[in-house]
Order: C-alpha cells, then structure tokens, then sequence
C-alpha cells in the first residue's frame, strides 16, 4: 500500500466540529508565541510544549493525554533527504541536538492525536543542514496538525514516499522511562502557561497580539 500525504484541512475541520469548544488555530499561534520568544531550546522542546498544551485543553474539558513514543515526516517529496525524524533506534534518528530519539505530542482521545510543533520543522531542518552541509528544501510545514492512527504510515513509507506531508507517528519508545526522569524539571512554569491562556485567548478573539519575550517578539494574528 503506497503512503498517502496527511489529509491536513480535511482532518482540521472535523476536529474543528468534534472538539467545538477548542480553538486549535489560536492554540497553536499561542503556542508559537510563547515558545519562539521565551524558549532556550526552542526546537527540541516538544515535550514542554505538549505539557502545556495537555493541561490547556484539560481546563477547555478535554481528557488530553501526553504521549512518547517515535515520529518521521516527510517535508519534500522531491528530495529523498528531506525527512525530519525522531526514533529511538539511533541509526535512523536524525533529530537535532537530541542524545535519544523521542517526540512527544497529545492524544486528545481514542482516534484522535494533535501535534502543535510542526511549525519548527524549517528550523530543525535548518540545523541538521548546518550538520550535513545540505540545503534539503521543505515544502511541507503546516503549524500544527491533527491526525489519527489510519493517517500515519510506516518509517520506511515516510522515507521511501515521493510525497510530502507524509506522517509516522508511533506511541511507546524503549527508552520512554529514562525519557521521563532525564527531563523531570519539565513541569510547566505557571506564569508562562498563564500567559499562553492570555495569548490563547487574544488570539482566538480574532485580534492582533505582539508576544515579547527573553528572546524576541512575535506578531500573532488569526
């Protein structure tokens, strides 16, 4: 069976009537303000944002679950090389700046997953050019997505496709444990998750909000 390319706005309007009472949109530019102007890490810092995300959507009335496990997505379809990737077995892991192979994203319920950091895609690849001396292009980079089971393919799909927008996502990792000790101070800091409930919902009134933070401004606009 040939990998198929993520059905992204299709996915995006069903959840859109499914979830009515989450704006995922003003999440994720809430998400992107906060993180892009205040985050050290920015880039490797999944796990803290899916935290956060998790506990936003915990307080809107959704049993949100943080899950780790393994993920590929094919950015290029026409560049066998343009595959971002986090997987525990190190010989196919390509996750910058990363010593184990993990993503982590939120289970919102039995069939559906949401992962609010595809928008960094350009910079993780920028910094594994800056490894490998490439210059992969990226041409699939949406900034968040929503996707089920069904939606994802196998590795060797996202790595053999010639289509972009190609999605792996696998709960579980060997090294989940150690995962979770090694980064035990990512407990979210309250007064920057009340700042993303700020941004949040600034955002989803449909207004314009400038972000600064230790790192920057950002201009969000719905």
């Amino acid at each position: 069976m040939k990998a198929k390319s993520l059905p992204l706005k299709n996915n995006n309007k069903i959840a859109s009537r499914l979830f009515s009472g989450v704006d995922f949109t003003a999440l994720s530019k809430a998400i992107m303000g906060l993180f892009h102007t205040s985050s050290e890490k920015h880039g490797a810092d999944c796990l803290l944002i899916a935290e956060h995300a998790k506990e936003l959507l915990n307080q809107e009335g959704i049993n949100a679950e943080l899950v780790i496990g393994e993920c590929a997505i094919r950015v290029d379809g026409n560049d066998g090389g343009a595959v971002i990737s986090h997987m525990s077995n190190s010989a196919k892991s390509n996750s910058s700046g990363s010593e184990l192979g993990f993503h982590a994203w939120i289970k919102i319920n039995e069939v559906w997953n949401v992962d609010f950091t595809t928008y960094q895609i350009p910079l993780k690849m920028k910094a594994l050019d800056a490894i490998d001396g490439r210059a992969t292009p990226v041409s699939w980079s949406p900034e968040f997505i929503v996707f089920r089971s069904s939606d994802c393919s196998t590795f060797e799909g996202v790595q053999e496709s010639f289509k972009s927008g190609v999605i792996h996502y696998s709960p579980g990792c060997p090294d989940k444990r150690k995962i979770l000790d090694e980064h035990s101070n990512y407990s979210i800091d309250q007064e920057d998750h009340e700042n993303l409930k700020t941004i949040y919902e600034t955002v989803k009134s449909g207004g314009e909000f400038v972000v600064h933070g230790p790192l920057g401004s950002l201009t969000l606009t719905k």
